[in-house]
C-alpha cells in the first residue's frame, strides 16, 4: 500500500514542478511538461499491452481501461499544442531581452 502511494504520489509532484514552471512562462516548465508526457504515454501505452488481464477484473478494469485512453488522449493534445505559435509566442514572454 505504501508503495503504491508513494509511486502515486512522485508523478504528482513531478507535474507540479512542470505546472508550476509554465506558470512562471519558464520554457524548461514546457520542456520538463514534454517529457513526462511522453514517459507517460510509453509507460501507459506498456502496462495497456495486459489489457485482457484488465478487462477481466470487472469494472475496476473498465475503469482503469478508461483512465488510461484518457490520460494518453491528453498527452497526445499536450504534444499537438505545446509548440505551436502561439504557445512559443507566449513562452516568449519570460524571456529577458
Amino acid at each position: 500500500m505504501i508503495f503504491a502511494a508513494v509511486m502515486l504520489i512522485i508523478p504528482v509532484v513531478l507535474y507540479i514542478v512542470a505546472y508550476l514552471g509554465i506558470t512562471k512562462v519558464k520554457n524548461w516548465g514546457r520542456i520538463l511538461g514534454t517529457v513526462f508526457a511522453a514517459l507517460g504515454t510509453l509507460f501507459t501505452l506498456w502496462g495497456l499491452t495486459g489489457i485482457g488481464m484488465m478487462l477481466d477484473t470487472g469494472a475496476i478494469g473498465i475503469l482503469s481501461l478508461v483512465l488510461s485512453i484518457a490520460f494518453i488522449a491528453v498527452n497526445v493534445y499536450w504534444f499537438l499544442t505545446a509548440f505551436t505559435k502561439d504557445v512559443s509566442r507566449y513562452f516568449e514572454q519570460g524571456k529577458v531581452a
